[in-house]
């Protein structure tokens, strides 16, 4: 009979008794989906804390993650333990969620199937068991295990440290945490802190984990830790490291310390370290005077970086001489090209320097230029540094002249004279210049400077053939303070001061002093004089009594 049925109406009526099928299947596995027993939670009085279970649907909330860690935490590594809390998801049309606490006994609870013994395992290795057992009731349904909680608990801290005693960490806590809490004290080892773990003892090295970031020197604690910073004498056992290395430094001796370990726990040889030149020096066996030790014949820095080191060794990493020299000179003001300029060997001459800045320009005052040297030797500064020590009303006359040179002084000035130089071919005036140094080629100037009790101090043009009384008259004459027989002329070229009686050239750039008057205290030399004088008129009569 189908075939007389319209072609169009037989496809529309196939696709619909296809899709009819396709209902009755779905709702029947439903069906029996609903009637499968699904597993029961043991009654809430059997798990205690252990067990909570969660709203339906909002899968996300009241999840705390673990704070302040320093790494993620990795599933084969981490050793579960009680206290932890476990996250399991069951992810079904209606999805379930429960979050289980490790028993005190290291039981971990699976929802409505059972006990899991854990002690000793791993994240990874709960979390296949769980998935495992739950298996005989979900075979199909997609399961996750997380760790949702890290466990707290407590370890010992014992030895060198400020609050000995019991503290509470959590399972993510290194041993370098434990002991700042702790307050390790200045004589404590940073080297050598014992981590007893049951039937096993580990040495903490913090100097390896703060410098090198060796987290295996810091480990992460367990249940039953006991740490045991001894304390040491500072003194003694040391290693040290100084020379061309990045950061020199004395530790304490760790057993099985090598060559190489110290050189990275200095941050490694500086660039300029030569590596032909290490000396160790090392305590002979009871001995008190340490030797030089002789590296085995054509060995190499790689093989003595795994040379084992003794308690109180010292390595000395010499530095290449002349290494990678950076010398530069600076020149500024009036020059073609002011600016730095390199060089090459330890000095270069002033001439060939000026040569390199395009020589001066046309304003440039010879007669002002000056070399300064920055990087001064340390005996310069002594008699200045000695003398600034002794208060002034203490200071001999010779201390007090050191003082008033010294300030009259360009700090660093090298002694040379550009005129004689340039303009009349003086190469004694030719200076070797050494890095560090500054060549200034002032500006020509028209004025000189008056300073001190004048009226009007400040520049004066120059007037050529002017005497230094033309130049007072100019800035208002001497003011009543005026010292007027102490006036002093510093020349301008060479800083050096010259006594108004003396002055018989004054040129632009120089600087006319005026100093203060000193008044004279007459009524406390009188009573000075009346002390002394009456001292020996009684001295007289006790003389002349006794005398009688």
């Amino acid at each position: 009979m189908n075939k007389f049925l319209p072609k169009s109406l037989l496809l529309k009526a196939t696709i619909f008794a296809a899709s009819a099928a396709m209902s009755i299947v779905t709702a029947t596995m439903s069906f029996a989906q609903a009637q499968q027993p699904r597993p029961s939670l043991p009654p809430a009085s059997a798990l205690g804390s252990a067990l909570a279970t969660r709203p339906q649907g909002d899968v996300g909330s009241g999840i705390v993650a673990p704070a302040y860690l320093d790494q993620v935490i990795e599933p084969d590594e981490y050793r579960v333990g009680p206290g932890d809390v476990i996250y399991v998801n069951i992810w079904t049309s209606r999805p379930e969620q429960y979050e289980v606490e490790i028993t005190p006994e290291a039981t971990f609870i699976v929802p409505g199937v059972g006990d899991l013994n854990v002690q000793g395992m791993t994240l990874t290795e709960l979390k296949t068991a769980a998935i495992a057992r739950l298996r005989e009731f979900y075979r199909e349904t997609p399961i996750s295990i997380t760790l949702g909680k890290v466990r707290r608990f407590r370890v010992t801290v014992t030895g060198a440290v400020e609050n000995p005693g019991l503290h509470i960490v959590t399972a993510n806590t290194r041993a370098s945490e434990v002991l700042e809490v702790a307050g390790l004290r200045d004589d404590a080892t940073r080297r050598q802190v014992r981590l007893e773990r049951r039937d096993t003892t580990l040495l903490v090295d913090l100097a390896a984990f703060e410098r090198l970031g060796l987290r295996e020197a810091n480990p992460y604690l367990y249940e039953g830790d006991v740490l045991i910073a001894p304390p040491v004498d500072s003194r003694w056992g040391n290693v040290e490291i100084a020379g061309a290395v990045n950061l020199p430094g004395t530790f304490g001796f760790s057993p099985g310390d090598l060559v190489g370990d110290l050189v990275d726990l200095a941050f490694d040889l500086r660039s300029d370290a030569d590596t032909t030149r290490l000396e160790l020096w090392r305590f002979p066996p009871g001995e008190n005077d340490a030797v030089r030790f002789d590296w085995p014949p054509e060995s190499s820095y790689s093989d003595w970086r795994k040379f084992a080191l003794r308690p109180d060794d010292r390595l000395f990493v010499r530095a290449i001489d002349g290494y990678r020299r950076k010398n530069s000179v600076r020149v500024t003001g009036e020059v073609q090209r002011p600016g730095h300029y390199a060089f090459p060997g330890e000095s270069i001459a002033l001439k060939a320097i000026i040569d390199s800045a395009g020589g001066f320009t046309p304003v440039g005052d010879l007669s002002h230029a000056l070399v300064v040297r920055r990087n001064q030797p340390e005996w310069v500064n002594e008699n200045r540094t000695r003398v600034g020590l002794v208060p002034p009303d203490l200071r001999s006359q010779t201390e007090t002249d050191i003082v008033v040179a010294d300030a009259l002084t360009v700090p660093g000035r090298v002694a040379v004279d550009f005129e004689k130089l340039f303009l009349d071919g003086d190469e004694s005036h030719n200076v070797s210049l050494l890095d560090g140094d500054e060549v200034v080629i002032p500006r020509l100037t028209q004025n000189i400077n008056i300073i001190g009790r004048v009226v009007q101090p400040g520049l004066v043009p120059v007037k050529s053939g002017a005497d230094l009384q033309y130049y007072v008259e100019r800035a208002g004459g001497y003011s009543w303070q005026a010292d007027r027989g102490g006036t002093f002329l510093v020349k301008g070229a060479t800083g050096v001061a010259i006594k108004k009686q003396r002055v018989d050239d004054i040129s632009a750039g120089d600087t006319i002093v005026i100093p203060t008057r000193r008044g004279r205290r007459w009524w406390q030399a009188f009573r000075e004089t009346l002390t002394v004088t009456t001292s020996l008129a009684t001295l007289y009569l006790v003389i002349d009594q006794v005398t009688n």
